[in-house]
């Protein structure tokens, strides 16, 4: 068991192993300033300014990732992960929370980051920034937003890709595009694959310095990696939810949306994939695709998104898929972690931040 406290600037850790406590503790850079021996210790992170991440921040996330944890220990098959997006300025603080808060049975968690990382392009998203914020930060799969490339009144818009990109991935990314950065990652420790969408194309000529909408290509990327039968089942993650109507958790409503008017609506597509049908589907710019997952073995698991600022679910019965939307890491600092159990057939997910233990969700895979 491990025991995090936070005072001021120092982050302490304490061990009870066989019932010897070990201490560890971190000044603000990170820099250890005592320490024992332990089986496994985790490398802390420095927190950024102006922490959300606050004692009882970490005592929240504890207690959800302890609830992940039990159910990682009674199922044969099940992946954990934790989910932050939308922190408009706050950069990976809730990714370096997680990190911080590894330990010996869930060492390796997915550690999510789905978009809007910045406030705007030059205000923490240029590579030098992520680069520097995300350093560290292990098993870690970032997502761009459409904030990565907005620029404010006084921004040049983005205008080399090939900068950008490698900052949004990893050594362990596939890219589908250089140009445009969107990528996959064969993850061997839980056998998936998680498919990672970016439909923002940078334009000096819009307002903002982007359009969005995925391009032809990128249709067919997923449609050639969802038609894969390569044994790894599948994960998707887009900053923007794809179309379909969804579960309000703040207020019990529900809201439907578009995907950007269909500019990135991958639903029709998921849905077949989810049920291993063939088609085809025709995009808004009126080209069609088409599809064979007839021929898969393995299984489409979930969605991924941000962008929305509140916290939304799709069941499968909806639209054929279970789907997640992840709220804004700003509200306090709202995060999840969750776990996906392939041996029950559920997704569940525990919601928390810096003031409230959320109300766990769980939806059929």
């Amino acid at each position: 068991m491990a025991v995090y406290s936070l005072s001021g600037t120092v982050l302490s850790v304490v061990y009870d192993t066989d019932g010897v406590s070990l201490q560890y503790a971190y000044d603000i850079n990170g820099i250890e300033i005592f320490s024992g021996e332990s089986p496994f210790v985790p490398t802390i992170l420095a927190y950024d300014t102006n922490w959300l991440i606050t004692q009882a921040w970490l005592d929240n996330a504890q207690t959800q990732r302890d609830a992940v944890k039990a159910i990682y220990q009674a199922s044969d098959d099940a992946i954990p992960f934790f989910i932050q997006t939308d922190g408009h300025g706050r950069y990976n603080e809730g990714n370096k929370g997680c990190h911080n808060l590894a330990e010996p049975v869930m060492r390796y968690i997915p550690n999510i980051m789905l978009g809007d990382y910045a406030s705007y392009y030059n205000d923490g998203a240029d590579p030098t920034n992520h680069a520097r914020t995300k350093q560290g930060i292990t098993n870690y799969l970032p997502v761009m937003g459409n904030h990565e490339f907005m620029r404010s009144n006084t921004d040049d818009p983005i205008a080399d890709m090939t900068i950008m990109v490698p900052s949004f991935t990893t050594s362990a990314s596939i890219l589908g595009s250089q140009t445009y950065g969107y990528y996959k990652i064969l993850d061997d420790t839980y056998n998936v694959k998680w498919l990672i969408g970016q439909p923002h194309v940078p334009d000096a000529s819009a307002t903002k310095g982007f359009t969005t909408g995925f391009t032809n290509d990128q249709w067919e990327w997923f449609i050639d990696e969802l038609e894969a039968d390569d044994g790894y089942d599948v994960i998707v993650l887009n900053h923007e939810p794809f179309a379909g109507t969804f579960y309000n958790h703040s207020d019990g409503t529900t809201v439907t949306y578009t995907g950007q008017n269909g500019k990135v609506n991958l639903s029709p597509i998921l849905a077949a994939r989810k049920a291993k049908t063939a088609g085809t589907f025709t995009d808004v710019n009126g080209a069609t695709h088409t599809y064979d997952f007839t021929g898969c073995n393995s299984d489409l698991l979930c969605v991924f998104h941000g962008h929305i600022h509140k916290i939304l679910t799709m069941d499968k019965t909806e639209h054929g898929y279970p789907s997640y939307v992840g709220t804004a890491m700003t509200n306090n600092g709202d995060c999840c972690y969750g776990i996906i159990d392939r041996e029950d057939g559920k997704m569940h997910i525990y919601p928390f931040s810096k003031t409230t233990l959320g109300t766990p969700i769980v939806l059929d895979l």
